[in-house]
């Protein structure tokens, strides 16, 4: 049963990790889920995070009292270590 909720579990941060690229993040994770990957996947986290490949994003924003745009390229995550 352990190995079949780790599956899961990793299947669904790689469909949110290569799904295609929103604005928006949205996610959910019961309490169970959540002390599971807590107990038993950190160090899989620890070390699948840093091959993230993360897209460009150019977002053009009108908000408050002015207009512009936000760029982000080449965004990489070096080192990640779970919180304890």
């Amino acid at each position: 049963m352990t190995g079949h909720r780790l599956h899961t579990i990793l299947f669904a941060l790689v469909v949110g990790t290569v799904a295609e690229p929103n604005s928006n993040l949205k996610a959910r994770i019961n309490l169970s889920a959540f002390k599971f990957v807590s107990e038993h996947a950190q160090h899989v986290i620890d070390l699948e995070v840093p091959k993230i490949v993360w897209p460009n994003v150019t977002k053009d924003f009108t908000a408050g009292y002015g207009t512009g745009k936000v760029s982000v390229q080449d965004l990489n995550i070096t080192e990640f270590k779970s919180p304890k």
